[in-house]
């Protein structure tokens, strides 16, 4: 069994919560509905959870107001290598939608000029 620590700064306004979700069932197997709820200390969220599985593990951050996804980080998923009866402690960064964003959508990138 392997302890994976989650910890993310955020700021959030009153009434909003973090999430993590991931390809592993301690987070929901990436079906949001299953995800792990971040606690908050200032605008540091962190949670931490046991898993058996060993492998690559894909995860994301979110973020909920009333019971509804608002925000989600943008982007590919997070990846993780987790090797059996180890400790992880995971410190990340949201990562927010570049300012120029347009330039990553497929009209943009698959424009043949």
């Amino acid at each position: 069994m392997s302890l994976i620590k989650f910890q993310i700064s955020y700021h959030t306004n009153f009434g909003q919560e973090i999430y993590v979700c991931g390809s592993i069932p301690e987070l929901g197997n990436l079906d949001e509905t299953g995800a792990l709820k971040l606690t908050c200390e200032g605008e540091v969220w962190s949670a931490e959870t046991e898993s058996k599985t060993t492998g690559q593990i894909e995860y994301y951050y979110f973020l909920k107001e009333q019971g509804k996804t608002i925000r989600k980080e943008w982007g590919s998923h997070r990846r993780l290598q987790v090797e059996k009866s180890k400790m992880f402690f995971v410190q990340d960064l949201w990562k927010n939608k570049p300012y120029h964003g347009y330039l990553y959508s497929s009209a943009f990138t698959e424009s043949i000029f």
